[in-house]
């Protein structure tokens, strides 16, 4: 169960951070200026990275292991963050962020995690003074790497979220606790930053984000064959890392040839060169995942394989990758997809749908009305709320009843931190309860499927395109359909595809919900009290809902 409460923790700090950050992006200078090498042309905050850390950090203070090599990791990690949030500031000068990084490599290295064993190098250690500045290199790269690769919306948390769920199951399967903790905790705070990150991104990492996944991905990858599992390959890390090493090596050889400085910052990132070849942005983020995700896959096949052959695909995908973009460049082609001929049934149906000026706030009602009775109803079905959790839960409840006495301008806020609070809580009891004759997962999932048709509804009758697919929303359903499927006790116990479900329905649900009142918007008195309904509604049933965990919890009974 920590290991889910951390996941899901982080995923809620992180998506409950990022709305006042952005608000205060402005006065912090965390804005991203547009220029000739960047994708946008409007200011952008960059306080991803900021939500980002502060989601990882609370859960891991309280449930992380102290363990030398995690604490140095999660030290120097906290570095790298701090000079890169330094920079997103002060647009620091390369040599100040390089003293910052070796000083968070200095740190780890110092804990322990160092690459003792070398592809074709036998089994014995080599001496610390080849294995120190090798795998010193390998950090700083990737971890520079990550930070190059971050060019479009959702591509560098993207990958980086690819890579350490591979991570996460191999520590697994050794039994590295630490590691797989470190690596969900992470996983989760980027699924709560990817909800902003979708394009058009209204949220950008920053330096300071990308460079604290980068390095946290580089080490965490390291510690994992060199400590936790020494049967696997020295040469993993290739396929783990694979796509942003790629990357930044075949740019600084393109600048090589041309005469320039490999570190001189151009345009010809593998995302930039398949936007030159007509690719969309979601397009090109898209095939970027499923080439990195091709690796990690192959990663977990091959991570008892021989150095050689790990060596020698991955050389082969490269060449994949480099031959076909390099003959596009040369012979000048471009991909044009055909534009998508108007349906016009559906365009029919859609106006119909809207002519009823009813159907938008039955419809609020509905799901609002739908989330507390999940909410309530849930809070007296399931089983006794663990002690340590009934803490938590106690604190959830102070902080929802100080806030609706004394900040009234955040209800929005508060709402949504006590809707997701609530709502994981209850999920996952649901989750480890056994079927009664009403209460059942059959029962369960088709109220939540009736939920999610009300959903698409009123997302078709408020004309607004909140929740289009993504290539985000891919790997959220990549990992809802991968992870029931994979070999463990931990994931045979608990219904992981069913819990990702109802959280994911009663997530969007409340975003949608909570959505509907936006800055500046025209609207009238009628549209003004169904939100005071909503906001009331959803938060007095989490308040209710905590209550009740916490009276019949095991810490007081």
């Amino acid at each position: 169960m920590i290991l889910a409460f951390s996941f899901v923790g982080a995923l809620f700090v992180t998506m409950v951070l990022v709305p006042p950050l952005m608000r205060i992006a402005g006065p912090l200078r965390l804005l991203d200026v547009p220029d000739e090498r960047k994708i946008h042309t409007d200011l952008v905050p960059r306080c991803g990275g900021l939500a980002i850390a502060s989601g990882v950090l609370l859960p891991l203070i309280m449930w992380m292991p102290k363990e030398t090599a995690m604490s140095s990791l999660l030290v120097g990690a906290i570095v790298v963050f701090l000079f890169g949030l330094w920079d997103d500031v002060k647009d620091l000068n390369y040599k100040i962020k390089l003293l910052g990084q070796i000083v968070a490599l200095a740190i780890v290295l110092y804990g322990g995690i160092i690459l003792q064993r070398y592809p074709f190098a036998g089994l014995d250690p080599l001496p610390g003074w080849i294995c120190v500045p090798i795998s010193g290199l390998f950090i700083i790269g990737v971890t520079n790497a990550v930070n190059l690769s971050d060019g479009l919306d959702g591509l560098a948390a993207g990958c980086t979220l690819l890579t350490l769920a591979m991570i996460a199951f191999l520590g697994y399967q050794s039994d590295g606790f630490s590691t797989v903790l470190l690596a969900l905790t992470v996983m989760g705070g980027i699924l709560g930053f990817l909800r902003y990150n979708t394009h058009p991104a209204i949220v950008f990492l920053g330096d300071a984000g990308s460079q604290f996944l980068g390095f946290t991905a580089a080490t965490l990858t390291l510690h994992l064959v060199a400590t936790v599992n020494t049967a696997l390959s020295p040469a993993l890390p290739l396929l783990l890392l694979g796509l942003p090493i790629l990357d930044t090596l075949w740019v600084m050889v393109i600048r090589l040839r041309v005469g320039r400085s490999p570190f001189s910052p151009d345009r010809n990132h593998l995302h930039h060169q398949l936007l030159r070849l007509g690719l969309k942005q979601y397009e090109a983020v898209s095939l970027i995942y499923a080439l990195h995700g091709l690796l990690i896959f192959t990663a977990y096949y091959l991570r008892y394989a021989s150095d050689g052959l790990i060596i020698l695909i991955y050389a082969g995908f490269c060449a994949a990758v480099i031959g076909p973009l390099s003959i596009a460049k040369i012979k000048e082609w471009r991909f044009r997809p055909e534009l998508p001929t108007k349906n016009d049934a559906v365009e029919r149906r859609n106006l119909w749908l809207r002519k009823r000026a009813w159907l938008p706030i039955v419809t609020a009602q509905f799901l609002a009305i739908a989330v507390s009775v999940f909410l309530t109803g849930g809070a007296f079905v399931v089983d006794w709320l663990p002690r340590d959790f009934v803490v938590v839960a106690v604190a959830a409840i102070v902080v929802l009843v100080a806030g609706t006495i004394f900040l009234r301008g955040s209800w929005r806020l508060l709402t949504r931190a006590g809707v997701y609070m609530s709502s994981v809580v209850v999920v996952f009891l649901l989750g480890d309860m056994p079927d009664g004759d009403w209460i059942n997962d059959f029962t369960i999932n088709a109220f939540l499927v009736v939920a999610s048709v009300g959903l698409v509804l009123g997302i078709r009758v408020t004309r607004r395109d909140l929740f289009r697919v993504t290539p985000q929303d891919l790997l959220i359903v990549f990992f809802a359909l991968v992870v029931p499927n994979l070999t463990s006790e931990y994931l045979t116990r608990y219904p992981v595809g069913e819990i990702v479900f109802r959280l994911l329905v009663l997530f969007y649900i409340t975003e949608f919900l909570l959505s509907q009142e936006q800055p500046g918007r025209d609207r009238d008195s009628q549209v003004d009290n169904l939100m005071r309904f909503i906001n009331r509604l959803l938060r007095y049933s989490a308040l209710i809902c905590l209550s009740v965990l916490v009276l019949r919890g095991q810490l007081l009974w």
